[in-house]
């Protein structure tokens, strides 16, 4: 195709460059988010047929930038500061100048980190106060009780960023052994307290 401008007295311009459409591959589908952690993010599609490689571009506002040309269908954003949140499309390529129309573009975030230094203090027989460090980015803090009735982590509340909340024990658990238990959950923090 080319395309000539034309005036109302019929004066015609010079033809524009020629566009094959055979240089256009399909646009590479089935994008998601296949892998998630605190320092990286990873995106997945399908292949598109006759492309070669993909060119896989990042966004920030209006600033797009290419981040890698790759043959692979997948895509790796690696060691990323915390928090971040990754934006970005893909285009297919044929190697030679034919390529596909964008994806739309795909959003995912970092993980928070682990929150650290749990630690309990001020306990009776049906309380007790925890605190921890404050994990950057985080909007709230999930805190879990252990049920050892059912062998599983049960959600006890969910805390505002302030590092600190007044967790309850049943009615049933006595304080000294309400205070080993969290101490012993203290040391496995990962799976008692989770960042949001």
């Amino acid at each position: 195709y080319t395309i000539v401008a034309v005036d109302a007295k019929g004066n015609a311009s010079d033809a524009s460059g020629a566009l094959n459409t055979a240089t256009f591959l399909p646009t590479p589908i089935g994008m998601r988010l296949t892998g998630q952690d605190t320092t990286s993010v990873t995106f997945t599609w399908s292949a598109s047929a006759g492309a070669s490689e993909y060119k896989v571009y990042r966004v920030r506002g209006t600033n797009v930038t290419l981040a890698e040309t790759t043959t692979s269908t997948s895509y790796m954003f690696s060691d990323l500061p915390q928090p971040s949140s990754v934006s970005m499309y893909v285009v297919a390529s044929d190697g030679n100048g034919g390529v596909s129309a964008p994806t739309i573009t795909y959003a995912a975030a970092t993980l928070p980190e682990t929150p650290t230094n749990l630690q309990v203090s001020k306990t009776s027989a049906t309380s007790a106060a925890l605190t921890w460090s404050a994990t950057p980015g985080a909007a709230k803090y999930n805190v879990y009780r252990y049920a050892s009735s059912t062998n599983s982590w049960l959600l006890l509340a969910k805390a505002p960023p302030r590092r600190r909340i007044a967790a309850k024990f049943p009615v049933l658990a006595a304080s000294r052994s309400s205070r080993r238990a969290w101490d012993a959950a203290a040391a496995a923090s990962p799976s008692l307290l989770r960042a949001a």
